[in-house]
This record gives C-alpha cells, sequence and structure tokens, in this order.
C-alpha cells in the first residue's frame, strides 16, 4: 500500500509530468506492464489522476485486470494472507509477462538480502556473502513453499530486536521482579527472554506466527527461563491482558492503534507500556527516549502509564 501511496504522490504531486519516458524505460527494463499495474492501482484506490491513454492501455490488458483484482483483494481483506512461494513466483511470471523474465527477477528477490536479513542472522563481515545463500531459506519459512496461502501478521511484519534495546525497554518501564510483562508480537522471544534471565520475573510472549514461537521456546530453552516464560500463539487481540503490569510493543502505528481499546480496557492503573519506534496515536507518552546502538541503529521509545491517559486521546 505504501508503494501504491508513493505512486500516486509522484504522478498527482507533478514529480513525474510526463508518463511516456517512464513507460519507455519500462519497455527496456521489460517492466513495462510491472509500471501499468502500480499505475492502476494508484488510479483505483487512490484516484491518482492517470491520463486517459495510459488508463485505457491497462484497461486492455487481461493478466493487469485479473492481477489489480487479486492485489485489491489482499489489502482489503478482512484477514491479511501470504501467498506461497510457488504463488509469489507465479504473480511475478504474470507481472513480466514472461516466464524466462519471471524467473530471472525471481531469482534476484530470492538471493538479494534486505535490512530483515541482516537483522535476523548477524554475521561477521567477512562472511556477508552467506546472506545471499541464506535468505531463500528465511523466505520459505516465512512465506511456505506450497500453494496456499497462510495468515499473516497485520499488526507489524517481523523485525528482532537487539539485546541493548530489549534492556532498554525493560528500564524504561522500571522494571522488577514482581512485574509481569506481556510481549505483544514477540517474535524471536528476545525481550521476555532478557526480563527473565535478568529480573527473573513472569512473562508472556504472544506472536500470530508459528515459526516465531517456535524459535522463542528455543531461545528461552537456551537461556534456562523456559519455567518463567509462556508463550501463546494467537491474535494478540483475542488474549486477556490484564494480568501485565508491563506491556511491550514493536509494532507499527496502525498497529498500534488497533490494540487502543484492549490495552485501555484490560490493563490496570499504573500499568507501563513501552513501544519501539511507534507512537500510540491519540496518546501522549510520558516519557521518550533516542538511543543508538553499539551498531548504530537508531530508535525511539515511547512510555505511557495507564491511568494518566486520558479518556478523550481516543484516536478517530
Amino acid at each position: 500500500m505504501q508503494w501504491i501511496a508513493d505512486i500516486a504522490e509522484l504522478v498527482d504531486g507533478g514529480f513525474i509530468p510526463d508518463l511516456g519516458p517512464a513507460l519507455a524505460r519500462g519497455d527496456e527494463l521489460g517492466s513495462r506492464r510491472m509500471l501499468l499495474l502500480g499505475l492502476r492501482l494508484a488510479d483505483e484506490i487512490l484516484g491518482a489522476k492517470i491520463p486517459e491513454t495510459i488508463r485505457q492501455e491497462y484497461h486492455r490488458d487481461p493478466a493487469i485486470n485479473s492481477m489489480s483484482a487479486q492485489v485489491r483483494e489482499i489489502i482489503f481483506a478482512e484477514r491479511v494472507m501470504l501467498p506461497g512461494i510457488a504463488q509469489r513466483m507465479k504473480f511475478r511470471m504474470k507481472m513480466t509477462g514472461s516466464v524466462t523474465q519471471g524467473l530471472r527477477y525471481g531469482f534476484r528477490l530470492a538471493t538479494a538480502p534486505t535490512e530483515e536479513d541482516w537483522l535476523g542472522t548477524k554475521l561477521p563481515r567477512v562472511l556477508t556473502p552467506l546472506y545471499a545463500l541464506l535468505r531463500p531459506f528465511r523466505l520459505l519459512g516465512k512465506y511456505g513453499a506450497g500453494l496456499k496461502q497462510r495468515v499473516a501478521p497485520d499488526l507489524a511484519p517481523f523485525v528482532p530486536t537487539p539485546d541493548d534495546i530489549a534492556r532498554r525497554m525493560l528500564e524504561l518501564a522500571d522494571f522488577t521482579s514482581n512485574d509481569v510483562l506481556y510481549d505483544l508480537g514477540c517474535g524471536d522471544g528476545q525481550i521476555v527472554v532478557t526480563a527473565a534471565r535478568e529480573f527473573g520475573a513472569r512473562c508472556v510472549g504472544v506472536d500470530v506466527d508459528p515459526q516465531r514461537i517456535a524459535e522463542a521456546r528455543a531461545h528461552a530453552r537456551s537461556a534456562g527461563v523456559e519455567h518463567l516464560v509462556t508463550l501463546i500463539h494467537d491474535d494478540v487481540r483475542h488474549v486477556d491482558l490484564s494480568p501485565a503490569t508491563v506491556v511491550t510493543l514493536y509494532l507499527t502505528i496502525p498497529g498500534n492503534a488497533k490494540l487502543w481499546t484492549q490495552l485501555n480496557q484490560q490493563l490496570r492503573p499504573g500499568a507501563r507500556i513501552v513501544s519501539r519506534d511507534s507512537d500510540m496515536p491519540g496518546w501522549h507518552e510520558d516519557k521518550l527516549v533516542e538511543m543508538d546502538t553499539p551498531d548504530r541503529m537508531h530508535t525511539t521509545l515511547h512510555l505511557w502509564h495507564i491511568g494518566a491517559i486520558s479518556p478523550a486521546a481516543r484516536p478517530s
């Protein structure tokens, strides 16, 4: 959706006054259909002002018609689904208009490391080329190899939390051994394991992705704190949060907004919420901390206290 919004802004903001050269460049790169699909989605979803000649072109292409419908169905579905590797490859081929180009494009995407790969596995600098070999295995774990779609987490993608950021989040909440921590979207369990190991506190991690829960369970076991850590495979919106005295979040701003009512209604006065990077729409934090990690990762931490938040702060 962000990419579609970017296309609409480029067109409507006058940054691309003439789409002709862009389409000609698309012909050179074998990506004309890809560009036309983006323009059609920007037109249909966000009302971008696309020239009529271009609108006629993408409406004439049956493949663009079907792909546009497929993307809209995914975006507006009540339950976000992750297509499997085979489904994604089929879409790539259709998008490029050529089996050969689709395979080449898919191979490049499957072997070109991204930030998620770098953060997910820390390798010494001399082993950096191995990221290209590890990426296909991470994608298989994330999307599956088959034709079936899987439910996707719609509150945030998984990005690991380094140990020093986990510690700072707990410090910001004035976390003690008497607290009960709920980490919503716990991922690989870094925050709950850190809290259990260093404070001996009872911790609960919740994640909708079974792979993340399996990783968190292995993490807790290797740290020797599995007796303190409870891991729940479920959507966080289906979990009772009332036992929590501290809640940690590393979600998107829309993801935080979806938990607004649940946090306000289920947490007791005095409970603390710490969110990494994302604000809570309509709430004014009690404290905001910016920090840089040793590997130069910048992050912002937000702290709120339940009971100090005005009911009038409900986001519209």
